[in-house]
């Protein structure tokens, strides 16, 4: 009888231990290269979103300096752009230059470095063309035009007491009923007009009120030119479409909501009240000169830009969207929430109080250049969230999570998700 002896291997050869050793070794090489070109990638987008952002400041703060007084633009040898002769008021941080620059003003121009436009008119348009680079040698061309929203013909002389408010009368009996088939007013006038069209509704490509106000009685949706020398008055919805265009030579008050589609633009010389919800879409641009006042919600979206000469208040919630803007030249009151993202910048030039909740999305910015009071906690979301940047001393809610904050002496190269604080003595 004989024995049969039946082996089981239950472990691994060498060579398989070898091969399992150089395809897992593989695997995981693969994987931490997809990671490593996944992160670079992520880190060159945000780069360019970042550059592009900083092209459409410059562009903002150009087109601010454009609704003032006269100015100088300088080109220098270091590549940068400034607003003075001295070279103290730079246009880009630091770690961007320009080149290909063409700035052109009337018969002025400035095509290379060490040039200067001196005394840029304010009145003529402003042709900015250039390529900005970043320190990644990433560059974002701009080409665009910027003109005067404020016409010669409005401009109304300085208030000699800036904190003293204007009465705007809105009392209907006041105003004198348009006519028909005209385009051209003076004094007080009051429409039942529905459509400003240059085809139809009232005609006119341009309806001027020469030396008085306007007062609109009926839901009005606006496709062309509306110029008012003093009040402009909507006692219901106001609505700009197709590139339309008002201007104010003194103050507005929007009794119901107020939204700008497709390019429009308006300019307010001296403030404006709105008594509901204020809506900028589609690369639309509101300018007031002083101060202006929100009772309802902002909402802003599509490239779209907001500039105030000087205080902001806002009762409801302010939310941004894609690239979209708001420079404040003074101080700013939010009486809810802030809600920022899709690449937005919001800039206050003076101190800053919300009561309500702050919340930052990537690749967003909020800078303050006064102090800051935040009633509510910050929250920085989406990504490593947005950048917050405060150079006066600021305020926390108790339930303000700190370990995102930090006391700098500068906002230079300052990394998402972060809140630097300068002067926090």
């Amino acid at each position: 009888m004989s024995t049969k002896r039946i082996l089981n291997d239950h472990g691994l050869t060498l060579i398989e231990l070898l091969a399992t050793i150089v395809i897992s070794s593989m695997i995981i090489s693969l994987i931490t290269s997809v990671f490593i070109s996944s992160f670079k990638q992520n880190e060159l987008v945000n780069s360019h979103n970042y550059l592009r952002q900083e092209a459409n400041l410059i562009i903002s703060k150009l087109r601010q300096n454009h609704q003032d007084n006269s100015y100088n633009l300088c080109y220098e040898t270091n590549n940068q752009l400034y607003l003075d002769n001295q070279l103290s008021n730079q246009l880009a941080l630091d770690k961007y230059y320009f080149t290909n620059v063409v700035i052109e003003n009337l018969n002025k121009s400035i095509e290379r470095s060490g040039q200067c436009i001196e005394n840029v008119d304010v009145l003529a348009p402003l042709f900015i063309q250039f390529t900005l680079h970043n320190e990644n040698g990433q560059k974002f061309e701009m080409n665009t035009v910027i003109n005067r929203l404020k016409p010669v013909e409005l401009t109304q002389p300085p208030v000699e007491d800036e904190d003293v408010e204007e009465e705007i009368d809105d009392n209907p009996d006041n105003y004198q009923g348009d006519t028909a088939g005209r385009c051209t007013y003076e004094g007080n006038t009051k429409t039942n007009a529905t459509t400003f069209a240059p085809t139809w509704g009232t005609n006119c490509p341009v309806t001027k009120v020469n030396n008085g106000s306007l007062m609109l009685l009926k839901d009005a949706t606006v496709f062309s030119q509306i110029n008012v020398d003093h009040d402009f008055i909507a006692t219901r919805s106001y609505r700009m479409d197709n590139t339309a265009e008002l201007y104010v030579g003194q103050n507005a008050n929007f009794k119901n909501n107020i939204s700008l589609f497709t390019g429009t633009s308006a300019y307010i010389t001296s403030n404006m009240h709105v008594e509901r919800n204020v809506e900028l879409h589609n690369n639309s641009n509101l300018t007031i000169g002083r101060d202006v006042t929100i009772l309802e919600e902002l909402n802003m979206y599509t490239n779209s830009e907001l500039h105030i000469g000087r205080n902001f208040t806002v009762h409801k919630p302010v939310t941004l969207e894609n690239s979209s803007v708001i420079n404040v030249g003074k101080d700013a009151f939010i009486n809810d929430s802030l809600d920022i993202k899709g690449n937005t910048v919001v800039e206050i030039n003076g101190n800053y109080n919300i009561k309500g909740s702050t919340k930052l999305q990537h690749n967003t910015q909020l800078e303050i250049f006064g102090d800051a009071v935040f009633q509510s906690p910050i929250e920085l979301s989406g990504g490593h969230g947005g950048r917050v940047c405060i150079r006066g001393t600021a305020s926390f809610s108790p339930s303000q999570n700190t370990s995102r904050i930090y006391t700098m002496s500068s906002c230079q190269g300052q990394p998402e998700g972060s809140i630097y604080v300068l002067n926090n003595q």
